[in-house]
């Protein structure tokens, strides 16, 4: 409370309540750093508030902006160039069963369904999955990193049944890999050429539109190995183009389960729900994948080309990663803790340092 009171007068009698941010890059910030580091210590020369003893600076990984109202400067804010938004849950999962969704294959002005309805049964074949992701290491088996398992479960086809319609995962050779099943219930295999990098940040994607497949990986210089494939073994599956469950001459179902988190990231814990026409969306799981793997920009919608997100925003993508954007939204959750009018922040989220009339604001993800 007392640092709060002290902030409050730091901000309120050196500027005017500002409701209106503007960020400026401060470029090279080694300087800023230095006099963290210098002074952090020395409580007779300054006011140290939260940031550990051990401050240290990544200057590949952080960045130093100046936050002002448009005529002064209100606080220096510390973040990793790469990071989650503190504020906000890693993931953003829509509402399965709110019916926002319409169920119309034939153009003739469908019911309403839910999200889970709509990509089971009526946009199943369309499919894009796709972030950074930073591996460190290869998983130890095949099961490890799953990113997506969908599996047909109610197909037109029998031996297609309980089979993979649509799964991502890393193998242990580090190779990005694609199944899917054919109408036969044979197994396919689309398997990048060449193995993930380590220690780097690599942008990995798989896609399936109707009968085509495609799955890739591609870092930030542009280095990338792709494998896409229209499969010509067999007759274009019927139930890809109709929904037949809303067709009255049929007494048969289609419908493909997505059990999109609780497998997707370890499958030797808590798989998916045991009706398997239901979706399950683990966002714990999620989560913790995020935070294993440093992903960012994670998301997943209907089909879109390879690549074409990898240095955009999907904070509109229907399941998607919450990523820190330091826009007037976010700037105002910082500036009103700091006043002690809100609590955005969780203990540890954000630290505070000031010096003379200089104020730091560490909001970072990874500070070690």
């Amino acid at each position: 409370m007392f640092l709060r009171i002290l902030l409050s007068v730091f901000l309120a009698f050196s500027f005017s309540f500002a409701t209106q941010f503007f960020v400026v890059n401060t470029g090279n910030p080694k300087n800023l750093v230095d006099l963290i580091k210098k002074y952090q210590n020395r409580a007779n020369k300054a006011k140290s508030y939260g940031i550990a003893n051990s401050f240290t600076f990544d200057y590949e990984r952080d960045k130093i902006d100046i936050i002002n109202d448009g005529n002064n400067t209100l606080f220096y804010l510390i973040t990793n160039k790469f990071q989650n938004d503190p504020t906000k849950e890693l993931i953003s999962i829509p509402n399965l069963n709110k019916m926002n969704y319409s169920c119309d294959n034939y153009g003739l002005g469908g019911p309403n369904c839910s999200f889970t309805n709509y990509y089971s049964n009526v946009n199943f074949s369309t499919n894009t999955i796709a972030g950074w992701f930073y591996l460190t290491e290869y998983p130890k088996n095949n099961d490890k990193l799953v990113i997506i398992n969908r599996i047909n479960t109610k197909r037109f086809y029998p031996l297609m049944m309980d089979r993979p319609f649509f799964r991502l995962y890393v193998n242990s050779n580090g190779r990005l890999v694609l199944d899917y099943t054919l109408t036969s219930g044979g197994l396919q295999e689309l398997i990048t050429n060449e193995s993930i990098p380590l220690n780097t940040r690599v942008y990995l994607q798989a896609n399936n539109i109707g009968m085509t497949y495609e799955v890739g990986w591609k870092t930030a210089d542009g280095v990338s190995s792709i494998k896409r494939i229209t499969s010509q073994s067999q007759v274009e599956p019927l139930d890809l183009k109709t929904n037949i469950t809303n067709n009255p001459d049929s007494n048969f179902t289609v419908s493909i389960s997505f059990p999109f988190g609780a497998s997707s990231w370890d499958m030797n814990s808590s798989q998916w729900d045991s009706n398997k026409s239901q979706w399950s969306l683990n966002q714990d799981k999620y989560e913790q994948m995020i935070k294993d793997y440093k992903v960012s920009e994670f998301y997943f919608d209907a089909y879109e080309p390879l690549f074409s997100n990898m240095n955009k925003s999907v904070k509109n993508k229907e399941v998607h990663q919450n990523m820190l954007t330091l826009d007037n939204e976010f700037l105002l959750k910082v500036y009103n803790d700091l006043l002690g009018q809100t609590n955005h922040f969780s203990p540890n989220t954000m630290q505070i340092f000031s010096y003379d009339n200089m104020l730091f604001v560490d909001v970072r993800e990874y500070r070690n």
